[in-house]
């Protein structure tokens, strides 16, 4: 997410962006700051069913997560309620689909281009973050695991002293490393149970 540029006091909220008025426009809240998009026109509606469309073949049956279509909130945090073209949440995430928006990091967006302006001529600059959220290979695990929650991410690049990328650190594999350790814990138990009943007299 892209460091704000308002002043703290000016900058508005998820609670702000609930009672802004359903009246056509999509609203989104960025950093803070609002951001009103006009109403698509046919093209756009038509490129994004055809997509969704085929997003939702590529999930069907059995069934492997949901597409949703604008209008449709993603809180990724309480200043940041971007509302994309379409939304996919993969079934093992759907604890994020909340009664009013997406709760967290979907598993994929899409935006579709306004047709006036040419594919070439937009580059990854244009939307990544400037200061992207990080973390050092010297972090510890568990405070890491807590700033990933507190910004609502499953991704975060792990870069080393001179800020040089050297991996990427995923809420998967996180779970992959908490699953064999209580896995190991787990056994560990097992085994001791059992030597203790053969000990008893």
């Amino acid at each position: 997410m892209t460091p704000s540029l308002v002043p703290p006091e000016y900058r508005l909220t998820y609670a702000d962006w609930l009672a802004l008025p359903d009246d056509g426009p999509r609203y989104e809240i960025i950093g803070g700051e609002l951001f009103v998009n006009p109403l698509p026109n046919a093209r756009h509606e038509r490129i994004s069913r055809e997509l969704g469309e085929a997003l939702e073949l590529c999930l069907s049956g059995p069934k492997r997560g949901d597409v949703f279509y604008a209008p449709i909130g993603v809180k990724l945090s309480n200043e940041d309620v971007p509302q994309p073209d379409l939304v996919v949440v993969l079934a093992k995430h759907k604890d994020r689909i909340g009664e009013r928006v997406i709760e967290g990091a979907p598993d994929l967006v899409v935006e579709i281009l306004a047709q006036r302006i040419d594919p070439s001529t937009v580059a990854v600059a244009d939307f990544m973050s400037s200061e992207p959220l990080t973390a050092h290979e010297d972090d510890s695990l568990w405070q890491t695991i807590r700033r990933m929650s507190a910004h609502g991410v499953r991704r975060m690049p792990v870069v080393d002293a001179r800020g040089s990328l050297v991996g990427l650190l995923s809420v998967d594999d996180i779970l992959d490393l908490l699953s064999a350790e209580l896995s190991q814990l787990t056994t560990l138990a097992i085994r001791e149970q059992t030597r203790e009943k053969e000990v008893r007299p």
